[in-house]
């Protein structure tokens, strides 16, 4: 497991990937700022997609907990109960008032970092990987917070 995750080209995709999913981010937050006709319709869709990724990235610890054979049964189970809480929170936080669900979602993703860090092993998600994921949850934290600004 950690061999594939911490092989160049997985990180070098997951960099890829990772940094294309952030245009979703950046075009949805700046739509209102450009066009205020849209404002509606891409806190909508912006909605929809941060819960669409907190969702995966709780499904990051079924993965883990799914195809790791280091891990003891208790922190399996650690894993399987988390994976399933960013899903639950965002999806509680799409039914909040428009502007104030983008800082719930804040708060899930960095709850979620928080938790990685404590779940996960250097082992299982090398360092190298820590900083992409800091850096993604960065860039979609400044992106949710010029949503949520667009929309006072």
């Amino acid at each position: 497991m950690s061999s594939a995750l911490a092989s160049t080209q997985t990180l070098r995709n997951a960099a890829v990937l990772g940094y294309g999913g952030l245009i979703p981010f950046i075009v949805l937050a700046l739509t209102p700022l450009i066009d205020a006709r849209w404002t509606m319709l891409a806190g909508q869709v912006l909605t929809v997609y941060t819960v669409a990724v907190l969702s995966f990235i709780g499904a990051m610890a079924w993965g883990v907990a799914l195809v790791c054979p280091t891990l003891t049964p208790a922190h399996r189970r650690r894993l399987l109960i988390w994976g399933v809480a960013p899903s639950l929170l965002a999806s509680l936080a799409a039914l909040a008032s428009s502007p104030e669900r983008y800082l719930l979602f804040v708060a899930t993703l960095w709850l979620a970092w928080w938790a990685e860090t404590r779940l996960y092993s250097t082992s299982v998600l090398t360092p190298r990987w820590r900083k992409l994921r800091l850096r993604l949850s960065t860039a979609v934290t400044l992106c949710l917070a010029i949503a949520w600004y667009g929309q006072t």
